[in-house]
C-alpha cells in the first residue's frame, strides 16, 4: 500500500487499485448494468444468455426509456429493441430464448 499521506501526490491510484481488488474479491461487480433493472427476472435473463456489460447497460436502459415493467413487455417489443441496442447475431438469439425460456414460450 502507499506509504504517503492520502493527498500526496501517486497515493490515490494506488488506493484505488486497493479497493477495486477488495470489491473484485468479494464476489461484488464494480458496475453493474442491471443495478436498479425496471423489469423483473431481466438480470437472470441476461446472465443465462452470456450478454456483455454493453449490452446489458443498453437494453436497461431502453427499459427505462420505454418504461417497460414486465418481461412480456420486452418480448412484445423485442425486435425494437434489439435494433435500438444494436445487438445482433448470436446474442441476440441467445437473449431471445433466454427470454422465451423465462416466458415458457421455449
Amino acid at each position: 500500500m502507499c506509504s504517503r499521506a492520502l493527498g500526496e501526490q501517486g497515493c490515490v491510484p494506488h488506493l484505488l487499485i486497493g479497493v477495486l481488488q477488495a470489491l473484485s474479491q468479494a464476489g461484488q461487480c464494480v458496475t453493474d448494468p442491471t443495478k436498479d433493472c425496471p423489469v423483473e427476472g431481466l438480470a437472470a435473463i441476461f446472465a443465462k444468455a452470456k450478454l456483455s456489460d454493453e449490452i446489458c447497460g443498453d437494453v436497461v436502459a431502453w427499459c427505462r426509456e420505454q418504461e417497460a415493467a414486465e418481461l412480456a413487455e420486452v418480448k412484445e417489443c423485442f425486435e425494437e429493441l434489439a435494433a435500438s441496442c444494436e445487438m445482433s447475431g448470436l446474442p441476440k438469439k441467445r437473449f431471445l430464448k433466454a427470454l422465451n425460456e423465462a416466458l415458457g414460450d421455449a
